[in-house]
């Protein structure tokens, strides 16, 4: 799952020691997502999944449900991005 900022900072820092790696998490379970609805996970599950990618060569890791949703991003980009528009406005509303 690729990004504008990822692809501009890997090309800018090619040739460096500097690596970057994506990390794509779905909603992590903080205090500011309490009673939102949907998948939330722990902090530490997206810790560890960082820790594993620096250890490794791994550089975009998908979090939970983001690997489902980085998939129909790539087939359904549209749809996807209006789905999760109105999962943002719904989470909002009290």
């Amino acid at each position: 799952m690729y990004n504008n900022l990822e692809s501009a900072l890997r090309a800018q820092l090619a040739g460096t020691r500097v690596r970057v790696i994506e990390i794509a998490p779905p909603m992590v379970a903080t205090r500011l997502t309490e009673g939102m609805a949907g998948e939330r996970v722990g902090p530490e599950v997206i810790a560890a999944a960082a820790v594993k990618a620096l250890a490794g060569r791994t550089d975009n890791v998908l979090v939970g449900q983001a690997k489902s949703l980085a998939l129909l991003s790539k087939f359904f980009p549209k749809f996807m991005l209006s789905l999760l528009n109105k999962a943002a406005l719904a989470a909002r509303k009290p």
